[in-house]
């Protein structure tokens, strides 16, 4: 999803708080950058080499649903919304 459309829908999720795409690609860099120092490979531009394409997005997907960070209500959640 592109970060301007995770704002909408975390909008609609957290209709209290505010969403742009700009925090959501702050949280997003900040998320990463946490779990590369807890030791995760593949989530810095420069474990992963050029060209990056979309395997940063992809790492961190993977190790999300991995950890049980994202379960899949969360990931049925994401589809009905994207």
């Amino acid at each position: 999803m592109a970060r301007r459309h995770v704002a909408v829908v975390m909008s609609e999720l957290r209709p209290t708080e505010q969403w742009s795409h700009k925090k959501v690609e702050h949280m997003v860099a900040a998320i990463r950058a946490r779990l590369s120092r807890e030791g995760v490979p593949g989530l810095v531009r420069e474990e992963v080499g050029e060209p990056v394409g979309n395997a940063l997005n992809d790492n961190l997907m993977r190790e999300l649903v991995l950890s049980t960070t994202l379960v899949p209500p969360d990931l049925a959640l994401i589809d009905a919304l994207s």
